[in-house]
């Protein structure tokens, strides 16, 4: 998936134009999110086919649809407290008309798994994502700022990942390293 463009849009939204971020900045970025995308699926995607219980392969060739608390979950289950707190709290308030991450791309991912997906549960999922990634553009812009730049680099975006609890956490969760 390429999340360059929302990225962008992302970027615009939090510092008006008045910060950048290089093509290598960007590629980081899109390559950290499409592992957190990839893992964040298949979670979502055992939470609906695996009942620990005698039912289990009755709900293997029957999973329940997807839902927002499906999502949730495998929200909470995947990133560090702090950062999925902060993450749903801004799911719960996302529209399909406030979310610029592409909700069409994850509600294929998601059926990619041969699940259904429930009304409102791609956007909820598009929001977390887009949640992470505005996180990230505002402390590696922040990062650029202190050191006099204007534009977000690797090299800020590995500060970021470096110094910030939650993001160093799940960095080392979805086995990330930045080039």
């Amino acid at each position: 998936m390429n999340f360059s463009a929302p990225i962008t849009k992302v970027l615009s939204q939090v510092y008006a134009d008045k910060v950048s971020i290089t093509e290598d900045g960007l590629k980081q970025m899109n390559i950290f999110l499409n592992k957190i995308a990839s893992i964040m699926v298949s979670t979502t995607a055992e939470l609906v086919t695996v009942k620990p219980t005698n039912e289990s392969i009755e709900m293997l060739s029957n999973p329940k649809p997807v839902d927002k608390k499906t999502v949730e979950a495998a929200a909470k289950l995947l990133l560090p407290q702090e950062l999925a707190s902060y993450v749903i709290e801004e799911a719960e308030r996302a529209t399909s008309k406030s979310v610029v991450f592409p909700t069409n791309i994850i509600s294929n991912l998601l059926n990619s798994k041969t699940i259904k997906v429930k009304k409102g549960a791609e956007v909820y999922f598009a929001s977390i994502l887009e949640t992470i990634s505005e996180e990230l553009i505002e402390f590696g812009g922040e990062a650029a700022n202190q050191n006099g730049s204007s534009v977000i680099s690797p090299r800020w975006l590995k500060l970021v990942i470096t110094y910030e609890p939650p993001y160093k956490q799940l960095a080392e969760t979805v086995n990330f390293d930045f080039m």
